[in-house]
């Protein structure tokens, strides 16, 4: 069952393809793995492209080039 997510403006998705959990933007490592946040994917309140980490573990849901809007 999806939990439904509020992902906030800076929130990042943690680099490790294994992890790909959503952290708060304040965390500088994964509060998951415990990775390093180094360049990762940054959520902007314009919308966010899905990525190719999120879109693998979608299960053919979603492609890369589909994008969250930050609206709800």
């Amino acid at each position: 069952m999806a939990k439904n997510i509020k992902v906030n403006e800076g929130d990042w998705i943690c680099a490790d393809k294994s992890c790909g959990n959503i952290n708060y933007s304040w965390r500088d490592t994964c509060n998951k793995c415990g990775k390093d946040k180094g360049k990762v994917d940054i959520f902007k309140k314009t919308g966010t492209e899905i990525g190719r980490q999120a879109a693998s573990k979608s299960g053919g849901l979603f492609s890369a080039e589909d994008w969250q809007c930050a609206m709800s």
